[in-house]
């Protein structure tokens, strides 16, 4: 790890926290999350201490982008033991070698639907096993890499069944690995694998880059996953449970390394995107722009600068573009070097060198860019004394004439100019408040800036996880909706009053009849106790989209 640079650097940290819900019922997860942000390097996941109320069931982390640069966030899947309002107090957590605070959590769980009240979660039922028709398989890039070296791990669903959703409740913590999980994982194309004799059809659950911190043999896995079936015959979805996804890799050691290597494996290029001036001034600094491009590890700080009396260097900086291309994850960051020229002359830059471990060619290898010629100039001060043979001046003359002030005119239109621009902005006002804010216009901004936010929410809240908050964001921006069209409150009506009410602000009754099955669909999937699918919420949501829309117009 000291050679990889992966150590955390716990100095000006800033950690926070958040909960995807609030609220949940027993044999739910909850997720939270932990952000970092300021850490100049990768940090492992810390390991959270026991929580009371809960139990963890998985954990995993992902890149987040912050208003002041990009974070680290973890992820920890929770899952409730017991039932009631259950308060996670403060806690104390241990990030590179420093002690760090962290704020608690509250949520309401409910007991499961079918469960008597106060029964224990360890006597629920456990969901069936699945059967040889469904299948989790993990697969790696590459069985063996060296220390460091990149490989690709991903999860796999082999299925003859069909199947409505997915849940992962149960994921490995990737001991002894870095890793970079690829967000558009389950974008990719579904294909068919044939296993035993049998043809499954192919889907990809998961994708993530993996750098191993150590060498020896690591695991990954297994998972478990819960799932739902569509039902082969009558009744509702069927619900069982599969577990697997196991890989192992042998991580092999670096060769001794050779002077400036400070980490760097895989397969690079650099070039020069912004080469130094032909010429610069003493005193004032320029930058050298560079480019690594390729597969591989990068540490904070991979480019050895050599020394040279013409510059003083100052601190890089590094804008880091790496991410998945087309199933493999590439390599792309960008390095300022700023330079300060200090002495005159014809100054050699020498090239700044990134020294690499190429795991293809298991060698060493170094590239070199951004060096040249650079003319500096300036000019030292001068401690010579000057005399002027001038002669000297033995009677006063007359200066330059006095300016004349300001003209008569222009001082008058200076001083009426604030009367004019208050009484200009009085008319406005008064312009605003007799025609804008009337207070059915008022209202009804008011009520389509509570449909658009209600349906901003939703859009955000798409998840399975989250169709609870879903769901009451749609049910939001469907009633302001109403309320716009009918200029009346509508969360109260019944059925046949809300029809009265749309007849009689014009809808067409066909689409009367559409919107009050709408808003029957989203009610009862509120409370009902199946998760719905993200089709499901898709389809609500483009429904209610399109209502509002209509309705706003």
């Amino acid at each position: 790890m000291a050679v990889l640079g992966l150590a955390a650097v716990a100095q000006n940290l800033h950690v926070s926290t958040r909960t995807d819900r609030t609220s949940l019922r027993i044999g739910e997860n909850l997720t939270f999350t932990l952000v970092i942000s300021g850490a100049k390097s990768a940090i492992p996941q810390p390991a959270l201490p026991p929580l009371p109320g809960f139990k963890s069931v998985g954990q995993y982390m992902t890149p987040e982008s912050t208003p002041s640069g990009t974070a680290l966030a973890y992820h920890y899947l929770l899952t409730p033991t017991d039932a009631g309002h259950i308060a996670v107090p403060d806690f104390d957590l241990r990030i590179g070698g420093e002690t760090y605070p962290v704020k608690g959590f509250t949520a309401d769980v409910e007991t499961a639907p079918g469960r008597p009240q106060g029964r224990p979660p360890s006597e629920a039922q456990p969901l069936p096993k699945a059967g040889s028709d469904l299948l989790l398989s993990g697969s790696l890039s590459a069985s063996r890499v060296y220390q460091g070296q990149p490989v690709i791990y991903t999860l796999h669903l082999l299925t003859r069944r069909s199947v409505r959703g997915l849940d992962l409740v149960q994921s490995p913590d990737f001991s002894g690995f870095q890793r970079v999980e690829d967000p558009n994982a389950t974008g990719s194309p579904t294909r068919q694998a044939n296993r035993e004799g049998r043809v499954y059809l192919d889907v990809v659950v998961k994708r993530a880059a993996l750098f191993p911190l150590r060498t020896g043999r690591l695991e990954v896995g297994p998972f478990t996953a819960d799932l739902r079936l569509e039902p082969s015959g009558t009744g509702g979805p069927q619900r069982v449970t599969v577990t697997g996804g196991q890989a192992s890799l042998d991580v092999l050691p670096l060769p001794p390394p050779p002077p400036g290597f400070k980490g760097a494996v895989g397969t690079f290029r650099l070039a020069s995107v912004t080469p130094p001036p032909a010429r610069a001034d003493m005193g004032q600094p320029f930058s050298l722009g560079l480019r690594i491009e390729g597969s591989g590890f990068l540490p904070e700080d991979p480019l050895e600068r050599p020394s040279s009396p013409f510059f003083s260097p100052y601190p890089a900086t590094s804008e880091d573009e790496s991410a998945f291309s087309g199933g493999t994850y590439q390599t792309q960051r960008t390095v300022r070097l700023p330079l300060l020229p200090k002495l005159a002359g014809d100054a050699l830059l020498p090239p700044v060198r990134l020294v690499y471990f190429d795991p293809k060619a298991r060698a060493y290898e170094t590239l070199e860019a951004g060096g040249g010629k650079v003319l500096v100039t300036g000019q030292a001060a001068s401690h010579q004394g000057e005399a002027s043979l001038a002669p000297l001046i033995r009677f006063p003359r007359p200066g330059p004439a006095p300016k004349r002030p300001m003209a008569p005119s222009l001082f008058w239109s200076l001083l009426a100019l604030p009367f004019v621009v208050n009484l200009l902005l009085g008319a406005g006002s008064a312009l605003y408040k007799t025609f804008l804010l009337a207070p059915e216009k008022a209202r009804a901004r008011a009520l389509a800036r509570q449909a658009r936010r209600g349906l901003h929410h939703a859009r955000r809240s798409m998840d399975v996880r989250k169709a609870d908050a879903f769901h009451d964001a749609l049910s939001s921006a469907l009633t302001a909706s109403l309320d716009l069209l009918t200029a009346r409150a509508t969360g109260g009506l019944s059925r046949g009053q809300l029809q009265e009410a749309l007849a009689a602000a014009g809808m067409k009754e066909e689409d009367v009849t559409g919107v009050l099955d709408l808003r029957e669909d989203i009610e009862t999937a509120r409370y009902a106790p199946e998760r719905p699918t993200r089709q499901d919420l898709q389809a609500r949501y483009e429904q209610v989209a399109r209502r509002a829309k209509e309705m706003e117009s």
